[in-house]
């Protein structure tokens, strides 16, 4: 192989990738704009050298911020004293936090509606309706009845108090306000389906 034909192969290899590089980012680009678009709409500040992009999520309405089922009483979100900013980004950013927490308890609530099973959401009604901490011994025997194993019994109360549904101080047991404010956003709990034979 002479050396042109060297030359001619190496300016072909140099000239040919940034056509593969812009095929390449323009499929990507394609088949994943929707997810670039929800990226881009969801960060707040871009640093590069030679200047900055802001991209705020308060341009978005409400409606497409705030989930359309909010967690009742979402604590208010509180910035740290020592930020520098104007009354109206600290508004934003408040708003920002709200939201983003309204979410979070959302998304908590939906995992818990799935991942408690129904007898523990049962227990969990139950122990809405005691007006006072209970006793382990009491709550014990009298979950006796209905769930007669005992590893069970304890992962029911393992459960929720892992979820922070129920607190246990000493040896009594209460619900939490987390605990009630879930069993308000859940509503009633539904009666089992019935399974017909042959299906």
């Amino acid at each position: 192989m002479s050396r042109a034909q060297i030359v001619l192969e190496y300016v072909r290899v140099i000239l040919a990738w940034p056509a593969v590089v812009a095929i390449v980012a323009l499929t990507f680009m394609v088949l994943f704009r929707a997810q670039i678009g929800d990226l881009i709409g969801r960060i707040f500040k871009i640093k590069f050298p030679g200047g900055e992009l802001f991209a705020s999520q308060q341009q978005k309405s409400k409606e497409e911020i705030a989930p359309k089922t909010v967690p009742p009483d979402v604590p208010p979100a509180e910035l740290p004293q020592n930020i520098t900013l104007t009354p109206d980004q600290r508004q934003q950013m408040v708003q920002v936090l709200q939201s983003e927490r309204a979410n979070a308890a959302l998304w908590e609530y939906r995992y818990l509606n799935c991942y408690l099973a129904r007898s523990t959401q049962t227990v969990l009604d139950w122990f809405a309706t005691l007006p006072q901490p209970i006793g382990l011994n009491l709550v014990d025997s009298h979950l006796q009845t209905f769930i007669p194993s005992a590893g069970e019994r304890g992962a029911i109360l393992t459960a929720l108090q892992n979820h922070h549904l129920i607190q246990r101080t000493g040896d009594l047991l209460a619900i939490t306000p987390k605990g009630r404010e879930y069993l308000q956003w859940r509503g009633p709990l539904l009666p089992p389906r019935r399974v017909q034979p042959g299906r």
